[in-house]
This record gives C-alpha cells, sequence and structure tokens, in this order.
C-alpha cells in the first residue's frame, strides 16, 4: 500500500513505523490527516526520522500535537531532558524567520521557561535607567532599566538562549517581563515538579497509562486463571479503551505466530480502532512501567519487540492450556483462537500470561544466580564459563528479561563469538531452551 491510495487515517497505521514516518516527513501525507494523527505516532515519526528532517512536518501541526509531542519529549519519568529541549530550540530557532521558534515557544509549558530563567539568568533592576551594567558580559533589552546576564558554559547554548529572549522580548514583551518575574517566585524544583504535574495531567488526557495502570497491566497471571476467567465470563481482568487508538506498531513482525494470525482475526471480527487502542495501550504501559524514555527510539523498538514477543508467549500458553482443556474436541489451532475471540479474551490478558511465563524464567535464573554465587569460588558445577554463565543469568534476571544468544540454540555454549548477544524471547520454546540451561 502507498500513501497515494490511502484514504483513512486507519489505513495509515498500516504502514508500520518506519514507512509511515518516510511518508509523513516527505509530505505524502494530506495536512489534515496529519493533523488527525495521536501526538504519540507523529513523535515516534519525528524521533525516527531526524528532528533536523522533520522540521517542515514540525510547521503542519496544531498546537495542541505540538505541546503533547514536547510533553512526550521532554521528560524522562519525572526529570526534566534539558537536552533535548537545546536540540529543539537550535533546530527550530531559524525555521521561516523566527515562525519555528514561535510555535516551539507558544507551545511550551511556561513552567519550563520559568526553570530555565531562574537556572541560567541573573536579572538586575533599576528604577532609573543606567547605561553601566552590574557586570561584565550583561546587557539590556530596554535601554538601561533591566540588565540581564547569562550564565551557560556552552557557547551555543548561550547563543540560543540571547537569542530566545530576544525574541520573547520583541514578540510578546508583556509576557517577557510576566516571565521574570515569576522565575524569581520559586525554586528550580518547584517549577520542574509543577511542570510534570501538568505533563502527566495531558498525558492521562491522551489515554496514556499512569504509573498506577501501569502495574496493574503488568501483573503476571497464569493462563489457566485466565481460561477460567472467561469461563466464567468475568470482565475484571478487562480495560476500557476510553477512545479508538492508533498503533503502527501493531503491524510489524507480521512472522511472529500465532500472534500475527489472532491479530488478523481480531481486526477482522472488532472495531480494529479499538484493537489498535489496546496494543497502545499496553505499549504505553510498558514504556512507563519499565521507565523508557519516549524519545529513546532504539530503546522503545526494543520494548516494543519484547511486548510481542511476551504476546506472543502468552497466546501459546493459552493455546496449549485449551487444547489440553478440549483434547477429545480435536479443534485445530485455528478454531482455538477464533474460539478465545469470541469469548472476548483481549491482548491486555494475553501479554498477562505472557508475562507469568517469563517471570518463572526469571525467577528460575535468579536463583540459579545466587546458588552460583553462594558456592566455593573453586567450585564449578555448571559445566560452563562461569563469568559469562552468571553474565547470561543477569541479562535473563532484568526486569524484562532476554535471553545471550547462545542458551536459544540446541547445544550452544558460553565460548561462541556472539554468546552474550541479547536476543527477544518470542516463543514457549525459548523458555524451555534457556531452563534446559540453567536448570
Amino acid at each position: 500500500m502507498t500513501t497515494s491510495n490511502i484514504t483513512s487515517i486507519q489505513q495509515l497505521t498500516t504502514l508500520g513505523p518506519q514507512r509511515l514516518a518516510r511518508s509523513l516527513v516527505r509530505g505524502d501525507v494530506p495536512e489534515q490527516m496529519v493533523r488527525m494523527l495521536p501526538p504519540q505516532v507523529i513523535h515516534s515519526a519525528i524521533r525516527l526520522s531526524g528532528l533536523e528532517s522533520a522540521t517542515e512536518l514540525f510547521m503542519t501541526l496544531s498546537d495542541e500535537q505540538v505541546a503533547r509531542i514536547l510533553d512526550f519529549d521532554l521528560w524522562h519519568r519525572d526529570q526534566f531532558s534539558e537536552d533535548n529541549f537545546w536540540l529543539w530550540l537550535a533546530t527550530l530557532s531559524d525555521v521561516e524567520f523566527f515562525s519555528g521558534m514561535d510555535k516551539l515557544l507558544r507551545n511550551l509549558d511556561p513552567e519550563i521557561l520559568c526553570l530555565l530563567v531562574h537556572r541560567y539568568l541573573d536579572v538586575v533592576m533599576f528604577d532609573e535607567p543606567t547605561e553601566a551594567p552590574p557586570a561584565a558580559e550583561y546587557y539590556t533589552p530596554d535601554r538601561g532599566y533591566t540588565w540581564l546576564g547569562i550564565s551557560i558554559e556552552d557557547n551555543d547554548r548561550h547563543v540560543l538562549f540571547a537569542r530566545m529572549l530576544a525574541y520573547i522580548v520583541e514578540s510578546r514583551p508583556e509576557f517577557f517581563y510576566q516571565l521574570l518575574a515569576e522565575a524569581q517566585a520559586a525554586t528550580q524544583s518547584a517549577f520542574e515538579e509543577n511542570a510534570y504535574t501538568h505533563k502527566e495531567r495531558n498525558l492521562a488526557a491522551e489515554d496514556i497509562p499512569d504509573f498506577e495502570l501501569s502495574i496493574q497491566i503488568h501483573r503476571p497471571l497464569p493462563a489457566a486463571t485466565i481460561l477460567d476467567a472467561l469461563e466464567r465470563k468475568d470482565t475484571a481482568m478487562s480495560y476500557d479503551i476510553r477512545s479508538p487508538g492508533l498503533c503502527p506498531a501493531l503491524h510489524v513482525d507480521r512472522t511472529l505466530e500465532p500472534l500475527t494470525s489472532f491479530l488478523n482475526l481480531m481486526l477482522d471480527q472488532h472495531d480494529p480502532t479499538i484493537v489498535e487502542g489496546e496494543m497502545a495501550l499496553i505499549l504505553g504501559a510498558a514504556i512507563v512501567f519499565y521507565g523508557v524514555a519516549h524519545y529513546e527510539t532504539s530503546e522503545v523498538e526494543t520494548m516494543t519487540r519484547q511486548v510481542r514477543g511476551a504476546m506472543n508467549i502468552g497466546l501459546q500458553s493459552l493455546l496449549k492450556q485449551s487444547l489440553g482443556r478440549h483434547s477429545e474436541t480435536n479443534h485445530s489451532a485455528q478454531e482455538i483462537l477464533k474460539d478465545l475471540i469470541s469469548r472476548e479474551l483481549d491482548l491486555t490478558a494475553i501479554y498477562k500470561a505472557g508475562l507469568f511465563e517469563i517471570s518463572r524464567l526469571r525467577q528460575a535464573a535468579l536463583s540459579a544466580m545466587k546458588k552460583i554465587k553462594d558456592e566455593s569460588p573453586t567450585h564449578s558445577s555448571t559445566g560452563y564459563d562461569d563469568e559469562k554463565f552468571l553474565q547470561s543469568l543477569a541479562m535473563l534476571g532484568e526486569m524484562f528479561p532476554k535471553a545471550p544468544s547462545w542458551m536459544l540454540l540446541a547445544g550452544g555454549t558460553t565460548t561462541s563469538p556472539e554468546a552474550l548477544t541479547a536476543k527477544t524471547l518470542n516463543h514457549l520454546q525459548d523458555l524451555q531452551s534457556v531452563l534446559e540451561k540453567i536448570s
């Protein structure tokens, strides 16, 4: 499918993250359609393409989209990502005669501006104008009534900050003096805390899960418990999708089975926006729960692969349990998938089942690590290189485990050249292969 024959927003997401990013940056998508895309989708496209390549896309966005994109990009957990702010300012400061900077600043939380002014600007005011600066390198924007001293050692950032202040003075003088006054009225930590609170509220309105909901979504459940709940028609494990969603990551890695077949069936039998909305909810919860920064593209991509792998493992576990419960019916896997969908099995429950299987592996790895460390350093019982074996167990003991490549191979050893390359866990067979080597 190409963008030339796309007639709906939903079709855009089927391109997948990379192709969608290229189409948006090239300007292949009509502006009215771009403005209908969720901010997290556009943010992903900007990050995949690079901000420098996406300035034209940025200028087509609505103010609301820009404000939410900044909420994604300027924060890691509860910390303001100042380096990212300077990147945005540097990239947009010369776009279309300051229109890029204007669009950035008018959609930036004023608390962040107050934080930066408080951090880097010394302000000296006089009742009567003076031509004598209070110190070297101070300058005045109003013929001597106000003197400003910038305390940024990095020369490029010093110039950017001065240019930003000059633009605010020129375009919004009342706001400028209000900013100077308010920046001295609180501490840096207070400004950062207020901006973080605003960001959390804004993202909650976009159906981005908060930490409490993310914890709930990441509570593992055995496949048997989920199937029992389906038989009772218990909906307590389900999560309301408050608004339709778009999730390009739903349409990557179409070879992962049985997850791909299950998703195809769901998309055929349910409203695709609800299916994509639930996938977006799970991915958003994983990013929050595991503390991945939205702007770290490679980490987000890795997390996406891990989430899909966990879902595939969960679905395999549910299929295995279902086949065992209905062995007399001789149903095929495809028939069982259809039956599970008809009984309202949702993606979150599948993810929980996968997390349960992976958590068992993680606990086994942590136990094996403790056992080795408790043994005499002169005695080895693993049959492998102990240092590399411990490194392998540490990888499996992470909050969201990955497996060293050697453990996924029949007869694999720690001496292979790429023995400790981290691999995503995608199948129950992967877990079994690892367990055989650490037990």
